[in-house]
């Protein structure tokens, strides 16, 4: 396999914390416009004074209405409203739920159908076919300190599959995150000091490369949770390995794609706001090339997660429009060691 790579070292932590039940608050106040608070995406809040819950947001200029619909309403579909912002984001608070309930939002079309899509920016999914997860994003306590990411030139990579790493006899793959970091022993006797990830986000079925992902922000639940992957990262660093990720940029998916037509507009009836919708959206693994010039779509994908780790590899930059690789790579310098 060739492709060529860049490294970069921004980190965004990803977190999932245990469900738990839905609980009443006395500061649920019936709400009558957009969220002031910040965020994309499922973000769980706790304020002094205001009480607990989640902040909903998402991008859908071209909606006409929008709903959060989940386990914490019985999936009902019209009794929480998002606001439109007047950007093209939609957002609502909802008081009283906690990390670990599940939701989807019910997007109604120009024309008045709806379509039940999967958040854009799901931090995790019950699987791809399934319902995004609200998570934590500070539930995780690293316990590794004072680790240093080795020097460029002394640096040596050993590629890791996940899925494939460490399937134990007689059972049946993928292996997970737990069951690879057992055996990261056996990695640093062999002298390694790096690991690189094959594709750890969200992708269609339990089984593949990873080179296929519907959700660019998830990690792929049949490896397992977010705080398992940060968990596989801690005990690497705690052994002086650091950890890379390879990312796929060029496309996404093609399939279990709830991104594509996400607010039911498109072009050529090809994959709407968030993907070139003219010849540009052509690879050969589908047409499903994210147009990065849209700002939106940049941030979906720019500001992407690494979990601890200290660099990502981006995979298949020659599959990618010209102007678009040079955007994403104009805004990550080529090797960055940075913290947490």
């Amino acid at each position: 396999m060739s492709y060529d790579r860049i490294m970069f070292g921004r980190t965004v932590s990803l977190i999932f914390a245990a469900a738990l039940p839905v609980l009443a608050t006395s500061f649920a106040i019936a709400q009558s416009g957009p969220s002031s608070k910040p965020g994309v995406g499922a973000i769980p809040y706790s304020i002094a004074g205001q009480g607990f819950g989640v902040t909903f947001r998402t991008f859908a200029p071209f909606a006409t209405g929008m709903h959060v619909a989940g386990s914490f309403n019985g999936w009902n579909s019209t009794n929480k409203p998002l606001f439109n912002e007047g950007n093209g984001y939609w957002s609502v608070d909802v008081p009283g739920i906690f990390p670990g309930v599940q939701y989807k939002f019910v997007v109604t079309k120009s024309g008045g159908q709806t379509l039940w899509k999967n958040d854009p920016r799901a931090r995790r999914l019950t699987n791809s076919v399934g319902n995004s997860i609200v998570y934590n994003p500070s539930s995780y306590v690293w316990t590794t300190q004072n680790y240093t990411t080795p020097n460029f030139n002394e640096t040596v990579i050993y590629e890791l599959h996940i899925g494939a790493f460490n399937v134990a006899a007689g059972d049946t793959p993928p292996s997970t995150f737990d069951e690879c970091r057992a055996r990261l022993d056996d990695l640093k006797d062999l002298g390694i000091n790096a690991i690189e990830l094959m594709p750890v986000c969200e992708f269609a079925g339990d089984i593949s490369w990873g080179y296929n992902p519907a959700y660019p922000f998830s990690v792929e639940s049949s490896y397992g949770t977010p705080d398992d992957l940060k968990e596989f990262v801690d005990a690497a660093h705690a052994r002086g390995i650091a950890v890379f990720h390879d990312l796929v940029y060029s496309h996404w998916g093609p399939s279990d794609l709830d991104m594509w037509q996400f607010d039911g507009w498109s072009v050529n009836n090809l994959g709407g706001i968030f993907f070139f919708n003219d010849a540009r959206a052509v690879t050969p693994w589908g047409d499903t090339r994210p147009d990065f010039g849209r700002g939106r779509c940049v941030r979906i994908s720019v500001t992407t997660r690494s979990y601890g780790s200290k660099s990502s590899a981006w995979t298949a930059i020659a599959g990618m429009e010209q102007s678009t690789s040079a955007r994403l790579i104009n805004r990550a310098p080529t090797f960055l060691r940075v913290g947490r």
